[in-house]
């Protein structure tokens, strides 16, 4: 090999480090032909490979001069604090989600709860005896509620989940069905069930973005099982080139917390629209025996600053952040990225969505607040007052009891999440560090 030139990189995917190094006279394909080192240690192929590696060292065979480079994907979270800009860009992230808080209502409908998966935190399970809802409640309960939010001109959106909603016996019949209406609905499935045929059912019924839930690289396939990682692959890349949005959605817990922040690079290279975080609650499936620990506060604040930072610095080559979890509000109002006066405001509704604006339709034919909190049920198929209820959403009882965040000054914006505090009223979100 020709003599080589190392420069200390701090990029962890071969793909972004080519656009941000300065050379001259070096043709980019020889550049794409180099090697990484870890610790002076020849460690794999630059092409198809996304690295983890605290040091890395980029050697090019044939350069025996020094390259200049320019690190603009290495900013610090200090750098991030006194951006402006991005500072603003979080601010109207929120405001915007404000809006959407009060004009867009969601009814989520539990399909069924068989599913092939079984994973241990879920309330489906392969054990138990499959549940179908029947298929003209189903469309009866679409059809009331969007006429109910038109009439107080609110958007209604339908999130279609399961179990694995790709096992329900009409999956075929229901696409058909929110096609002819030209009804706004998400998706959330299982790549292994996904057939080309179901994949084509999908994006004519014009579904709005499909949701896919990852583990991290090394967790995928331990709790995921059939749902492997070329699986998620391979039906985002079919997703998207459909133009339907993808978001890999983190299921996270204490066991794959690291694992899920080293395979971010892995997350950019394969590109799914956006990323939301959603931590793992103890209802269902979930109890101590088989889930022990849960993550502590300040380690869920750490991962908050590496997410945040993560999307920081790798926004501008497609990686996108939803900001699900009800705990970004006060971490950045804390961390000064937002103003909480900007939230604050008369008016102003952010925080968990049971509260106001979404209705659960579980496989059981029962009306929920939430799929993390099973009680109380506000109403059952054939109860008199099913379709009133479903059709008055923000005429719902309190459903939430906010004294144990009744001191923070975040309350109106947050209160936490209920369904991860095991659904007690009583109790605070466990990872909230205030």
């Amino acid at each position: 090999m020709d003599q080589e030139s190392r420069i200390n990189v701090a990029f962890v995917n071969i793909y972004q480090i080519v656009p941000y190094i300065e050379y001259s006279n070096h043709p980019r394909s020889q550049f794409k032909k180099c090697m990484i080192h870890k610790n002076n240690v020849s460690y794999a192929s630059a092409q198809n490979r996304s690295l983890q590696c605290d040091q890395l060292f980029l050697s090019i065979p044939g350069l025996s001069y020094n390259m200049e480079y320019r690190n603009t994907m290495n900013r610090t979270f200090d750098c991030l604090k006194n951006d402006m800009s991005f500072k603003q860009h979080i601010t109207g992230i929120f405001l915007g989600k404000a809006f959407d808080f009060r004009t867009k209502h969601i009814l989520e409908i539990e399909l069924t709860n068989r599913c092939s998966i079984g994973c241990f935190y879920c309330g489906a399970t392969t054990e138990s005896q499959s549940v179908f809802l029947d298929f003209d409640t189903v469309c009866h309960a679409i059809t009331h509620f969007s006429e109910s939010c038109q009439a107080r001109s609110i958007v209604p959106h339908f999130s279609v989940t399961g179990g694995d909603p790709l096992e329900y016996p009409h999956f075929e019949r229901l696409m058909t069905f929110l096609k002819s209406r030209k009804i706004h609905f998400s998706l959330k499935l299982n790549p292994s069930t996904l057939t080309e045929t179901i994949h084509d059912m999908i994006a004519e019924a014009g579904c709005k973005t499909v949701k896919l839930t990852f583990m991290g690289r090394d967790s995928q396939k331990t709790y995921r099982k059939t749902d492997t990682i070329e699986k998620l692959c391979n039906a985002t890349r079919r997703f998207k080139a459909d133009k339907i949005p993808v978001v890999w959605h983190f299921s996270l817990g204490e066991f794959n917390r690291e694992d899920l922040l080293c395979s971010l690079g892995f997350v950019l290279e394969n590109q799914p629209t956006a990323v939301s975080v959603g931590r793992l609650a103890r209802v269902g499936k979930l109890n101590e025996k088989n889930y022990p620990m849960d993550i502590l506060p300040e380690s869920y604040k750490s991962f908050l600053k590496q997410m945040l930072l993560y999307y920081y610095n790798h926004k501008r080559h497609g990686f996108d952040l939803v900001f699900k979890d009800k705990l970004w509000v006060p971490f950045l109002c804390e961390e000064n990225i937002i103003s909480a006066s900007d939230l604050l405001k008369p008016g102003i509704r952010l925080g968990c969505d049971a509260k106001e604006r979404l209705l659960v339709l579980t496989y059981a034919g029962e009306l929920i607040r939430c799929g993390l909190l099973p009680e109380p049920v506000l109403s059952q198929i054939g109860d008199m007052a099913f379709f009133d209820i479903l059709g008055t959403t923000t005429g719902k009882p309190s459903p939430i009891d906010d004294a144990p965040c009744m001191p923070c000054k975040y309350q109106p914006v947050c209160r936490g999440c209920k369904g991860v505090a095991q659904g007690s009223n009583a109790m605070k979100d466990p990872q909230c560090w205030l």
